[in-house]
């Protein structure tokens, strides 16, 4: 038994019975996340053009491009709905590094593993849109794909995602595989041909953070999904073991630093990552940010703070996790665009404290042109410390007065999950430009009851755009 044959068959073997109810109720979650983060973000001049490229270009319409009345060839629909879904890095998170030994003794590896959500739903999505698949066949493809994504994570190692991988993507791609493999109903042989043929496309690079690349990585894992799983299902072939063989997938991306490749059949605490959840996001902005801008709106607000009272701030933070996840947001003092503004922790610290509000329109270019939101970052200062594990956020007033707070997990958090009524007012506000209100909470209610469903089609019937005249 070699590493990629026991992905294959955990993949081939994992049946809606072995899943726990939790498990599926936070898959159902990721979908309802993943569809609101695809509705806002189809509306990105970066998801039109790529929209107005592949339009142009192909003439077999097949499954559907939510947020517009396009339809594209299966590939295509996953690779703009990837990149839509993930164009605002508001979507659906996952690390086992964050809280490791709350976690499992398999997460203590503390892997960064990234957005889950906006490779592997676009493939479910996109199959589901063109031939019968229920529901319960929907989550179970995911969690195939989630959970494969997470132990090649814990057996690939730290290194893969500090070197500069974009794990959202490399990691991505075998999990939007895994899903398309399990949905498509592929044989043994085929699901290790179509994760060699994925292997070999993995790519993502962290230097295209705060850019449109970095989502457009996002969607080109759900593209190489359908991709890898179709070659392999018309008999194309590849090495039988290019997750765990010399010059593999885990030697290559992890630096030589990988865990043995045998590893990857582990599992954590409970038998599934998922059960647990993924983090969904509050804010609009870098994971790692989360915590520390929701400390600031908190001080704000509760002491009614104005940007003009705020002499300094300053943010302690573990150098280990902030490097990990966030070390482009250090590396320059104000962005230069919206986008950027997203991983910018001076930048986010500082709209937070002048506006007391934190929304999409925080993150873009006529945001970033406010003199008070200048003016405090220029005076925030991050305290890099190797030696802390906690983290505060300290404020320092003209009139002399210091507020300090330490930073906890934000809300969404996988150990502070969204109370229903959070979870509804995001998707509504995401959908809202795109969808008529009463329209966009039918989908939300459809959503909720995915499990039930008997034909996905019925619920992307609720998310269709009607065409423009």
């Amino acid at each position: 038994m070699n590493a990629t044959r026991i992905l294959a068959e955990f993949v081939l073997g994992l049946e809606p019975e072995d899943i726990p109810e939790t498990v599926f109720r936070n898959a159902v979650r990721s979908f309802t996340d993943t569809m609101a983060c695809v509705f806002i973000g189809s509306r990105e001049h970066s998801v039109r053009t790529l929209l107005d490229m592949l339009s142009a270009n192909d003439s077999e319409p097949a499954a559907a491009v939510f947020g517009t009345s396009a339809r594209l060839p299966l590939m295509h629909a996953a690779l703009v709905n990837g990149t839509a879904a993930h164009a605002l890095d508001y979507d659906d998170t996952f690390s086992t590094l964050a809280h490791a030994n709350e976690r499992s003794q398999a997460a203590a590896a503390g892997m960064t593993v990234g957005h889950l959500g906006s490779c592997v739903w676009p493939v479910v999505a996109a199959i589901g849109d063109t031939r019968k698949v229920n529901g319960t066949e929907a989550l179970t493809a995911y969690t195939a794909g989630f959970e494969v994504a997470c132990r090649l994570a814990h057996a690939i190692g730290p290194s893969h995602y500090s070197h500069g991988y974009h794990s959202t993507s490399t990691l991505g791609c075998i999990a939007a595989t895994a899903a398309a493999c399990k949905l498509l109903r592929l044989e043994s042989g085929q699901v290790l041909a179509a994760f060699s043929i994925a292997a070999s496309q993995a790519s993502g690079l962290r230097g295209n953070f705060g850019s449109a690349v970095k989502p457009l990585q996002a969607g080109n894992a759900a593209r190489i999904g359908i991709f890898a799983a179709d070659l392999a299902r018309r008999g194309f072939k590849g090495a039988p073991d290019i997750i765990g063989a010399d010059l593999g997938f885990l030697q290559v991306l992890g630096l030589g630093k990988s865990r043995d490749p045998l590893t990857v059949g582990d599992a954590p605490t409970g038998g599934f990552y998922l059960h647990e959840g993924n983090t969904i996001k509050f804010l609009p902005c870098g994971n790692a940010l989360q915590g520390y801008v929701e400390t600031m709106l908190a001080l704000v607000n509760e002491n009614a703070l104005q940007a003009d009272q705020i002499r300094t701030i300053e943010a302690q933070l573990a150098m280990p996790r902030y490097r990990v996840d966030t070390e482009d947001g250090v590396n320059y003092r104000y962005p230069q665009s919206g986008t950027a503004g997203k991983f910018n922790l001076r930048y986010s610290l500082a709209a937070a404290a002048a506006d007391g509000r934190i929304s999409l329109q925080t993150y873009t270019d006529e945001a970033l042109r406010n003199p008070a939101v200048r003016r405090l970052a220029e005076c925030t200062v991050l305290a890099l410390d190797a030696n802390v594990n906690t983290e505060h956020l300290t404020i320092t007033l003209r009139d002399g007065r210091v507020l300090s707070a330490q930073v906890g997990p934000s809300k969404g958090h996988w150990s502070m999950p969204f109370a229903e009524d959070l979870m509804r007012a995001k998707f509504l506000d995401c959908a809202h430009p795109v969808l008529e209100r009463t329209r966009a909470e039918a989908l939300y209610r459809s959503l909720g009851e995915l499990l039930h469903c008997s034909d996905l089609r019925e619920v992307f019937a609720l998310a269709a755009v009607e065409a423009q005249v």
